[in-house]
C-alpha cells in the first residue's frame, strides 16, 4: 500500500481518489495528478501503461489506482507528477476496457 503523497500543484491538480469521484465533471479535461508507479507495461500498441497511485482512495473498490498511457518511460516506485486528458470507459477490445484512464500523458519525475 502506498502512503501519501503530496498532491500536485496547480488548477487542474487532483488526488486519484478525486479523479474518480469527479470523473463525469473531469472527463474529457486535462488532469494532473502525483503518484508512485505501481505497474509498468512498456511499448504496447505503442505506449507506455502505468498504474499510479497516491494513498488516496478505496482499494477495495479500486479507486485508490489509476492508469495512465504516456510515451515516456518510467518505473516502478518513481514519484511522478502527470498531465493528461481524463477518459471514461475506453474499450480497447478483446477483453481490454478501462473504466478510468489518463491518456497520452506528460511525465515529470519528483
Amino acid at each position: 500500500m502506498i502512503g501519501p503523497v503530496a498532491r500536485a500543484e496547480g488548477r487542474e491538480a487532483h488526488t486519484v481518489a478525486e479523479l474518480w469521484t469527479q470523473q463525469s465533471a473531469l472527463e474529457g479535461k486535462p488532469v494532473t495528478v502525483r503518484g508512485v508507479v505501481v505497474k509498468y507495461n512498456p511499448g504496447i500498441m505503442g505506449k507506455n501503461w502505468l498504474h499510479v497511485q497516491d494513498g488516496t482512495g478505496d482499494a477495495a473498490l479500486g479507486t485508490n489506482d489509476i492508469t495512465v498511457t504516456t510515451l515516456h518511460a518510467a518505473a516502478l516506485g518513481d514519484t511522478l507528477t502527470i498531465t493528461g486528458t481524463l477518459r471514461r470507459n475506453l474499450e480497447l477490445g478483446s477483453g481490454y476496457s478501462f473504466p478510468l484512464i489518463v491518456e497520452d500523458a506528460t511525465v515529470e519525475k519528483r
